[in-house]
């Protein structure tokens, strides 16, 4: 979120990602089914909307908040629900037994996203964080990005994570591959969702 324009950070950083996001992505992005993990799920909104669309996916979920565990459970595609630190070794562990993932998507909080791109990347395929595109920026990051260039599937329409107005920031779909060395990426510009569209869902 924008520091000076967003609203007040929350102290957990929990704003759920409004479905529009993930339904445009996926109506641009061909991905592989088969076992998908959550690693920041909350109450699975990325997850309900990515099942609604695809039947071909079966759930791993790890979230830090005990309230969470019930929502999650109660979505038919999760199969896992693993209640704790992602970056804890037991998480680690756990989220792991069947090996690695297809596909891992999540909007991470700001503040630790580059600590989740790290852990997530040798862990899929296919691994897509929700990220301001601004996050390309800064001199510290970019040999990371010199190395590990995603492919990015920006969002034209700015989302709400609040229901309350959007913020004066950019958002983008980063879309990493592994964790092999790649010089370059895409920029893809994603469809305009209506207005109607994006509150009545």
């Amino acid at each position: 979120m924008s520091a000076k324009h967003g609203p007040p950070k929350r102290s957990d950083e929990s704003y759920a990602t409004p479905p529009f996001c993930c339904e445009s992505l996926l109506s641009e992005l061909s991905l592989p089914g088969g076992r998908w993990l959550e690693p920041c799920a909350g109450d699975g909104a990325i997850i309900r909307a990515v099942s609604a669309l695809r039947g071909d996916v079966s759930w791993a979920a790890c979230e830090v908040r005990e309230a969470c565990r019930e929502p999650l459970r109660a979505i038919s595609s999760v199969e896992q629900v693993v209640l704790g630190d992602f970056f804890a070794p037991e998480s680690q562990q756990a989220l792991m037994e069947q090996g690695k993932f297809d596909v891992i998507i999540t909007n991470p909080p700001f503040s630790l996203a580059g600590d989740f791109i790290n852990a997530c990347l040798p862990l899929a395929t296919v691994t897509i964080m929700l990220l301001r595109l601004n996050y390309l920026e800064g001199a510290e990051r970019a040999p990371f990005w010199r190395c590990h260039a995603p492919d990015c599937f920006v969002l034209p329409n700015r989302p709400s994570f609040t229901g309350h107005g959007t913020d004066a920031t950019a958002y983008c779909w980063m879309v990493f591959y592994g964790n092999a060395e790649r010089t370059h990426g895409h920029l893809r510009v994603l469809p305009v969702v209506p207005a109607e569209q994006r509150k009545s869902r």
